[in-house]
Formats: structure tokens, C-alpha cells, sequence
């Protein structure tokens, strides 16, 4: 992931592994490992070498992807136009999660009434991992409170034929 980066940031220095090494405090094996994508350095090695380098590791938050949202629920699209995801109670957990803090921040109907009717589903039909849920986030838990319409019944039913290949 980093190896190539850190390879070609080197030799654009014109250091060589030993030099580079020298400069970091982490051994040339573990730079060799690191630079041919084999070895798994702490933050702390990474950040120890990316300095030598110039460099500096970045982390950001990444936009919700509701697309993958979609994906585990299939309510933001027609049936059947969207390939089925990776289905773990984990990976839903997480994708619910995020998408209601995503709309904590920004305001969209249509995708709110698309959590809201998978949260709906998982209530009637699911209500151990509902409360479970909740637990998890206070976000959900604001989204809880919604009257039901007949848009968010027929988004209930789907969102439940698409719960199943998760609970």
C-alpha cells in the first residue's frame, strides 16, 4: 500500500535502503519488507521512515458511499439494478451506522425515508438487534422517531427481503 510510494520517494532522494535506514532508525530488512508490500510496519515505523522522507501520513474521513448504503439495502434504487453486497450482520452494523450520521448532517428525504424503513423493518421483524443497534448509535436513535407513511410500509418490505441475507 505505502511500499511503492516510499520506494519511489527514496530513489527520487537518491538514498538507498541502508542510507535510508541510517536516516529513519528502522532496519534495512523491515524497509525491504515495507517497500515490497510484505511487511506490516506499527504507525509509529511508518511515520519513522516517512519522515526521513518528506513525507507524512494522512488520514482523513471518507464521504458516506451511499451506493454501498444501497447495496445492503437496496432502497435507494430499483429492485434487481443493484449487485448484491458482501453480507455480514457486521458489514450492515457499520454501513446503518454511518449512513445515520450521515444524515444527521446533511438533509435528504429520500434517503432518510430509506433508513428509516430499513430501521422500521428491523424493529418488526428483528427487534433484539434493533435495540442492540440503538445501543450503538444516538444517531439511529433520533432517527427512531418518525411517522410512518404508506412510502416508508412499502420500503419496509424490501428492506426486509434484503435484511434477510444479513440476520
Amino acid at each position: 500500500m505505502f511500499g511503492a510510494q516510499i520506494r519511489e520517494q527514496r530513489k527520487s532522494m537518491k538514498l538507498s535502503q541502508s542510507a535510508l535506514s541510517s536516516l529513519s532508525g528502522v532496519s534495512v530488512p523491515m524497509i525491504q519488507l515495507i517497500e515490497s508490500e510484505k511487511g506490516n510496519p506499527s504507525i509509529k515505523t511508518l511515520v519513522m521512515i516517512l519522515d526521513s522522507l518528506h513525507m507524512k501520513l494522512v488520514c482523513k474521513e471518507e464521504k458516506f458511499n451511499w451506493d454501498r448504503f444501497a447495496r445492503h439495502t437496496a432502497l435507494l434504487y430499483e429492485q434487481g439494478t443493484v449487485e448484491r453486497a458482501f453480507c455480514t450482520e457486521q458489514t450492515l452494523v457499520s454501513c446503518l451506522i454511518a449512513a445515520g450520521e450521515t444524515l444527521a448532517k446533511e438533509k435528504d428525504q429520500r434517503k432518510k425515508e430509506a433508513l428509516e424503513s430499513t430501521l422500521l423493518a428491523l424493529e418488526l421483524y428483528y427487534p433484539d438487534f434493533y435495540r442492540q443497534l440503538l445501543v450503538e448509535s444516538s444517531a439511529l436513535k433520533k432517527l427512531c422517531a418518525f411517522s410512518i407513511s404508506g412510502r416508508h410500509i412499502k420500503l419496509k418490505r424490501i428492506a426486509l427481503e434484503r435484511l434477510k441475507d444479513y440476520l
